[in-house]
């Protein structure tokens, strides 16, 4: 094998499954509703929902992502742009999302720790025998009000924030991907 083979080779190794996505023009990335440059614009719907996908279904953490586009569009300048520009984007969306993820977990802590709280409260001002309006009062609301907060909290930290992990999965698997551009017919 030549040296150059082997360059070609080491330069063009996949980071994982090959994919492809066919594109009409470049602004099939990109909003429709968003006029900027490309080292500007927001990544569309249309092509982060194809993108996942694509990706969904497969147990690889990264991939070798073809964005096929008419051979008669294709600028090589842009192209560097827009992988560029996606490399950023899923980086910056990675990070996004777990610290999405970090807050609710936080949140969910402190609820339940505050619920546990009002919860023992509760449960002295039962247990004393001499008990004025006041503490009554206290007592009808600390109950009732430390358990929802307690269960919520709960609910916060063991679902809402591992909805995020399959967003964060999708995101880091792009952000490792190789993505480059391919002419097609």
């Amino acid at each position: 094998m030549s040296p150059s083979k082997k360059e070609k080779t080491k330069i063009s190794k996949p980071t994982g499954p090959k994919v492809g996505i066919w594109l009409d023009s470049y602004d099939d990335i990109f909003s429709n509703f968003d006029p900027r440059i490309y080292t500007l614009r927001t990544v569309s719907e249309d092509f982060l929902e194809q993108a996942k996908n694509i990706t969904s279904d497969r147990t690889a953490t990264a991939y070798d992502i073809k964005l096929l586009i008419p051979e008669n569009k294709r600028n090589l300048t842009t192209e560097k742009i827009i992988t560029e520009h996606l490399k950023t984007y899923f980086k910056n969306q990675t990070e996004a999302v777990k610290s999405q993820k970090k807050k609710v977990l936080t949140r969910g802590i402190i609820t339940s720790l505050i619920g546990i709280t009002l919860m023992f409260v509760a449960t002295v001002l039962a247990y004393l025998d001499t008990r004025t309006y006041p503490e009554t009062v206290m007592l009808v609301f600390f109950e009732p009000t430390g358990w929802f907060s307690a269960w919520y909290g709960l609910d916060m930290i063991f679902y809402t924030a591992q909805e995020h992990n399959k967003e964060l999965e999708f995101y880091k698997k792009m952000s490792d991907s190789k993505i480059t551009f391919d002419k097609y017919a």
